[in-house]
């Protein structure tokens, strides 16, 4: 698509180009060992080809390009909220797990290796509590579910809201990375097979939980939403 595009802008800039030098003559000529007969049926084929070039090029700017990305801000609009909802709730069980298990200070460069130390969601309380700072100081806690528990109503609630971005008219309109990123989130291993995580360690659980912090972080990115700081408690 970059090619295209490129292709597309330098044929659009050529064709400026010759019109301001041989049609309306604001650029000096170039010097041609041709006859002035030759020169002139070149300039004239070069001359039409470029009026029709940036006719259908002003032509579809104003029927499909602006109109689209018109179109595009309104989708991204609606979906934001839906979006931030997404990051947020992965956003706190990845610190939930940071907090219990990684103990790394920056949870925005967590590296695979660091997931290596888990192997199957714990059966026991979470006993996590945090609040957001920049909102309203409420106290949010898990401390009556284990986080099994809590992961696996969190992951319903992410699907929903998944469903809900790609029921919206137009969803469409998304970047083609963001729509990959929230389907392969909705399809993950971890999703899946989270119900029976629980008694024996999983093989993989660890590059499973690593898969689902990748699609955090190319979900927050692409959407371009900030998360809502925690604060643990």
């Amino acid at each position: 698509m970059k090619v295209i595009n490129v292709f597309f802008w330098g044929l659009c800039f050529s064709s400026l180009f010759i019109i301001l030098q041989v049609g309306l003559g604001l650029i000096p000529m170039f010097t041609s060992a041709k006859t002035i007969e030759q020169v002139e049926s070149i300039n004239s084929v070069l001359l039409n080809l470029s009026y029709s070039y940036v006719a259908g090029v002003i032509i579809y700017l104003l029927i499909d390009f602006f109109p689209e990305k018109k179109k595009k801000r309104k989708i991204e609009k609606v979906i934001s909220p839906d979006l931030k909802l997404v990051v947020d709730e992965m956003y706190i069980f990845i610190h939930y797990l940071n907090w219990k298990y990684l103990n790394k200070e920056n949870i925005n460069d967590l590296k695979k290796e660091d997931f290596s130390v888990l192997s199957k969601f714990s059966l026991d309380k979470m006993n996590f509590s945090y609040k957001k700072p920049t909102k309203e100081i409420t106290m949010h806690s898990t401390s009556a579910l284990t986080e099994h528990e809590y992961f696996l109503i969190r992951k319903k609630y992410i699907i929903e809201l998944i469903n809900e971005i790609f029921i919206i008219p137009n969803s469409v309109y998304l970047e083609d990375d963001l729509i990959l990123s929230l389907r392969n989130l909705k399809n993950c291993i971890l999703f899946k097979f989270a119900e029976y995580k629980t008694v024996i360690p999983s093989q993989n659980f660890d590059e499973q939980m690593f898969e689902f912090y990748s699609l955090f972080d190319s979900i927050k990115k692409l959407a371009k939403v900030d998360v809502d700081e925690i604060e643990i408690l």
